[in-house]
């Protein structure tokens, strides 16, 4: 009886087979790479269709605070045309010049 195997064991090497794992390896680290770059694509794409909505917030906003603004100058506007203000200045500048005098 002989303790030869039936089957050729792994141990030995097979160029072809070794080629064919180095092609495999190359191939899946290529495909690595292009999943690499296709997340950071989505990524950009997700970035960009967002952006329009953003800007649509940000412009509302923008607008907002422009009418705030406006509405602040007439106030402020009507507040100095007013006949009190205009009484009261003499005291405002009194004030004025007295703080100036503090040490």
């Amino acid at each position: 009886m002989t303790d030869a195997p039936d089957t050729v064991p792994d141990a030995i090497p097979d160029p072809a087979r070794d080629a064919d794992l180095l092609a495999l390896l190359r191939s899946l680290r290529d495909a690595q790479e292009r999943v690499i770059v296709l997340e950071e694509r989505l990524a950009a794409t997700q970035t960009l269709n967002a952006a329009p909505a953003e800007l649509e917030s940000l412009q509302a906003e923008l607008e907002e605070m422009r009418a705030r603004l406006d509405a602040s100058e007439t106030h402020n506007a009507a507040l100095r045309a007013s006949t009190s203000w205009r009484i009261t200045a003499p005291l405002r500048r009194l004030r004025l010049g007295l703080r100036r005098d503090r040490p």
